[in-house]
Parts: C-alpha cells; structure tokens; sequence
C-alpha cells in the first residue's frame, strides 16, 4: 500500500504539470477497493452507516437529484463526470457516520456469466432478487424492510431480467479489456461503456435500477464506482487522456468544455473532478497504475494481493486470436504493450470473490424467492475454485450460461430494449452499432476457439 501510495503521489504531480487549472491537491487519498475485498468487520461498519443514511434521508436525496437532471445526464459526455461525483456525494455523507468508510466498486464483469451468483446478491451483502407475491420487494440483504419515500413510499423492488429466477449474462472482463484499448476519444470511450455494461447491470437487476430513481438500490452505487474505475482505469492510460472532454450532450445546442457547469452539482465545472486526488475527489482505485508510472514498469501491478502470472495467464489466451482479430479488438496486445491499465482480467480478483462466496454459502441457506434452496451455487462455485475444467451444471436450471449446453463458449451480448434507449434519449443506430460491435468480439473469440479463464 506504501508504494501504491508513493505511485499515486507521483501521477498528482504530472497532472499538476499537465493542467494549472485543477483545484488544489487532496490531503489524503482514499483508495475505493473491490467489494469481494472488504473484510466482514468493515462491511458490518459500512451497513451501519448505510442504514444511518437511509434513515436521515441520504437516499431518497440523491435518488431525486437523479431523478430532476435523468434527461440531461445520460447519453452525452457529462454522464461520466457528474456520475462520479455523485459517487463521491454519497461517499462523503457515508462517512459522516462511519468517518472510514470508502465507496467499494463492484467489479460485475468478473460475474458474466451468472450474474444472479454474484457475491453482490448473498444475503451479507445487497440480497438478491425481489418476491413476485409480494410487490418484487426484496425480503433479505443490507435494505430488506425498508421504506424508500421517493418517488413514493413503497418497498426496494428487484427484478431479475432472466429465466428460473436468474440474470442474464452481460458483457466479460475480455470486452472490458477490448473497450479500453479499441477507443482514443473521450466521448467514444464513454458512449461505448455506457451502452454496453452499464446498462446491462441496471437491466439485469431491473424494479428500481430500472427506474430513474435507481440510487434507491446501493447496487447503484457498487456499479457506478465501478463504471468510474474504468474510466480512471482509460485516463490514465496516456496522459492526454487525464483532461479528454469532447462530445455533445443531450438536449444541448454545442459542444462540451471542461469549464461546463455539472448539472446538479453546480459548485463543479468539469474541469474540477477529472483528476481524481484533487479538489472533493479524494479517491483513488485499487487497480489503476498512475500514467506517469505506465511507461517507466510495464510490468507493474497495482492491484492489492494480485499475481501476475494469474493475469498474464487470462491475457496469454487472447494472443491465441490471429493478428487481424488482435489488432481489431486488442490493439494494445498486438503492440506488446504492458500498461496494467489496458486491462481488466484480474483472475485473483475472481478467485477471491468466488472463495467467500463459497464461504458464505456454507454458513448461509441460499434461496430463491420461492424459498426454495439454489442448487447451483455450491457445487458449481467448488468446480470453479478446482478448476478442473469439468461441466457437471447442465441439469442446473438456474445456470444460464453456454455452459449448460456441455460448451465453453463467451455469451453473446443482448440489445437493450427499446423502452431503455427511449427512456434515456440514446440515439438507436448508436447503441445497435456498439452493441453488435460487442457481439462480433464475442463471435470472433468462439469462432477461433478462445476459452475464457472466467469460464475454466
């Protein structure tokens, strides 16, 4: 942590070179860490505060903040910056209660290929899906029982967008990895990240996530810090990328700048929340390499208890491809470029995820909303953990993946419904365009025989 800390310290004084016209240095730098990572005692401190929050009002707050600037927030460049610091709002008041804590990001790519058996939905952590016999409210996890008063006084509702309870698969760490080497536009990048896993998450969780006022679900915020990790993940690949803003946003008649006023957040320009380290963003990923550090070690990486035969070994299958295919998906692969953060295939991560789900399995009966016991969750998760290759889960009508089906085949990506790309203003062509852009990648990858390590 000292080194990581002594890196980051580095990279605030290149961007202080890089732009004079950044709010001053942050004291301290908090570090946002993947959920799978918290130990129980903190996350036992965080739920308590988070229900202090709930009860004074924070929730409802920023879900209606959410809710009065939804038109004007998505679809266009600002959807990043004004998100993070929406992140960041929630962060601060969380820790007017609990003064340690620091948002964690959930890495939900790891999960593609059964979201619903995320360590996220366990009955220690958010629960899981909502009861149709009951209004689709929740009935387990950190905000079972209560009262969300905005927009109306009713329960947390989730609905699964898949069959037999389940979520459908989304987009993997390998399209992860592709967005952020296929995309030197700011405004390219961020249309990419938020057609593609952003709205698969919020359409894969569904009832509130699928409501303007989605922050009623902490889900929001696990899967905004990451949605905001990926893009500190992009701007610190090159330096130019640290201030990249350009683009339109919605309902507006010109072009973005960085001195544009955040909408609901007016005290910020844009300006003042791209560098994370100064001004109110005071935080930092656990797994983002500062760019001042990329070129010097190549081979550096940032991330807490990571190994990095275990990433070189999910990055070595992708050389398998042929050049063409490499150079049109993983271009910074093809160059033999190292920079940690043009990737995002942390097998360790996975692995430490999958071992407390396992854990928590042992002590927890894990049910479905019919009460009835999920029968995939322990005999799947210790064939992951052996990683034997096997494939004994096709009887296991909850697992939704092209496992079932006796194959290792990447899931081919879903277009968002039309009700999504309406309710958001997106221009269709675009995000068809995006979509099967994924779907190619993914046809290019079964096509040629790549077996993903997420799927071993």
């Amino acid at each position: 942590m000292r080194l990581f800390i002594i890196l980051y310290a580095l990279c605030l004084t290149f961007v202080s070179v890089y732009s004079t016209s950044l709010p001053p240095k942050c004291a301290s730098v908090r570090v946002r860490k993947e959920i799978s990572s918290i130990s129980s005692t903190e996350w036992e401190l965080m739920k308590s505060a988070l229900r202090k929050m709930h009860d004074d009002g924070h929730f409802n707050r920023i879900s209606k903040l959410h809710v009065d600037n939804f038109a004007t927030i998505h679809g266009g460049p600002n959807f990043l910056p004004i998100h993070r610091v929406l992140t960041a709002d929630f962060e601060n008041a969380a820790r007017k209660y609990y003064p340690d804590f620091v948002l964690p990001y959930w890495d939900a790519a790891k999960d593609f290929q059964n979201p619903a058996n995320s360590l996220v939905f366990t009955l220690p952590y958010t629960g899981g899906n909502g009861n149709p016999q009951n209004q689709n409210c929740i009935s387990g996890g950190l905000q079972a029982g209560w009262n969300m008063t905005y927009p109306n006084n009713r329960c947390l509702t989730r609905i699964f967008n898949g069959p037999n309870n389940n979520i459908n698969s989304w987009y993997s760490p390998e399209f992860m990895t592709s967005l952020l080497q296929t995309h030197k536009q700011y405004d390219d990048f961020r249309s990419n990240l938020e057609f593609t896993l952003h709205g698969a998450v919020h359409l894969g969780i569904s009832g509130d996530m699928t409501s303007m006022a989605s922050p009623n679900d902490f889900a929001f915020m696990l899967h905004h810090a990451n949605i905001d990790r990926y893009w500190w993940k992009w701007q610190n690949i090159i330096p130019e990328n640290m201030m990249s803003y350009n683009g339109r946003n919605a309902k507006a008649t010109s072009n973005v700048t960085l001195d544009d006023t955040l909408e609901g957040y007016p005290q910020y320009k844009a300006r003042d929340v791209m560098a994370l380290g100064y001004g109110d963003m005071c935080f930092t990923y656990d797994d983002v390499t500062p760019s001042s550090n990329t070129n010097q070690n190549n081979n550096q990486s940032s991330t807490s208890g990571s190994s990095s035969s275990d990433n070189d070994q999910a990055v070595d299958g992708l050389k398998s491809l042929d050049v063409s295919s490499l150079k049109r998906f993983f271009p910074g692969l093809a160059n033999g470029k190292k920079n940690p953060n043009l990737f995002d295939m942390n097998i360790v991560r996975y692995k430490i995820s999958v071992n407390k789900l396992i854990t928590i399995t042992k002590t927890t009966k894990v049910t479905t909303h019919k009460g009835k016991p999920r029968k995939c969750y322990k005999k799947q998760l210790s064939k992951r953990q052996s990683n034997d290759g096997g494939d004994d889960s096709s009887n296991d009508p909850t697992d939704n993946s092209s496992s079932q089906q006796g194959t290792k085949l990447l899931p081919v990506p879903q277009m968002p419904p039309d009700h999504w790309i309406e309710m958001h203003g997106y221009d269709k062509n675009q995000v068809t365009s995006i979509v099967n852009n994924g779907i190619q990648l993914v046809q290019t990858l079964n096509a040629q025989g790549y077996i993903s390590p997420y799927l071993q």
